[in-house]
Formats: structure tokens, sequence, C-alpha cells
């Protein structure tokens, strides 16, 4: 609920009123409109220690209609945090964080947030890494220096997905 004398215009999204459709003003209703929208986009979170690649990972999900990014991680306790808080529908996950396994992030997704699709997306590309976090229940493994249009279209199509069905994505 929003707290008295908080601002519609500093309240977080999911603290504004909802009116009717027939009391709306123009700018109310595209407000709801917006809240809507935002409602059926996909939720990504990064996991990635590379402030560089975050900023990459950033701008391509700034640039595909239908991602909204809900957390950038740095480490894993925090990306264990940032899971439970956020309860995103992708992970975009690094697997070697300043010396730290990005594995557990993997792990408590699958075992407690069976709906996101964890996207690793690695320097250590190798088949043995691949093949690994496949079997442990990866939705797709990539090459951060070699495979970033293929993660283009994997995120691309998952959007798709969710926006045309509005409720889930394809699996």
């Amino acid at each position: 609920m929003q707290e008295l004398g908080t601002s519609i215009h500093s309240a977080p999204w999911y603290c504004l009123p909802v009116e009717k459709p027939e009391t709306r003003g123009s700018e109310d209703h595209h407000l709801s409109q917006w809240l809507v929208a935002r409602e059926t986009m996909l939720r990504v979170m990064v996991v990635e220690d590379s402030d560089a690649v975050c900023g990459v990972w950033r701008h391509m999900i700034d640039k595909i209609e239908g991602l909204l990014l809900c957390g950038e991680y740095g480490h894993v306790m925090a990306a264990l945090v940032g899971i439970a808080k956020n309860q995103p529908d992708v992970v975009l996950l690094d697997i070697q964080l300043r010396g730290e396994c990005g594995a557990p992030v993997l792990q408590l997704a699958m075992e407690r947030y069976a709906h996101t699709k964890v996207i690793v997306v690695s320097n250590y590309a190798d088949d043995i890494y691949r093949r690994h976090y496949i079997n442990a229940g990866a939705y797709a493994f990539f090459d951060k220096s070699y495979e970033l249009k293929a993660l283009r279209r994997t995120l691309e199509q998952l959007a798709m997905a969710r926006l045309n069905r509005g409720d889930s994505y394809a699996d």
C-alpha cells in the first residue's frame, strides 16, 4: 500500500493506485497501460562481475522489446539474495565471478524457482562446461566472446513468446 504523504511519482510501481477505466484521465490511462505492459515483460537478472560486460547486457536488454532488467549482481551471495527478492524469469549467469563459481546460482534457481530460465554466458565455454551446466538445468549456454548474436536471438524469442502469450513463455 502507498504510504501517506508519498508522491505517486516516487512510489514504487507496485504501490500505485489503480482506478476504474472510466474514471481515468489521459495521463492516468497511459500510466495504466505502461503498468500492464510492464507486467507482461520478461524480467531479466544479470549475474556478472565485469562492469563492461554488464554494460553490454544492459544495452542488449534495453534494445529488446519485452525485456526488463530486474537486477545486476557481481557476487554469488548477492545473486542468491537477488533471485529470491526479484524472482526473475531469466538469469544471465557468468560461471566465474571474482574467484567464485556461479553454480550455486543455477542450483538455487532449479531447486526453488523452477520457472526461472538460467542462461549461462561465459568465457569458459569448453564442451565440458557446456555439458555440465546444461545437464544441471541451464536453459542455454553461450560463449560470451563469440555467441552474442545467438544469445540475443534466444532472448528475443523468449520475450516474443512472453508478449504473445502474456502469461508464460516458450520452453
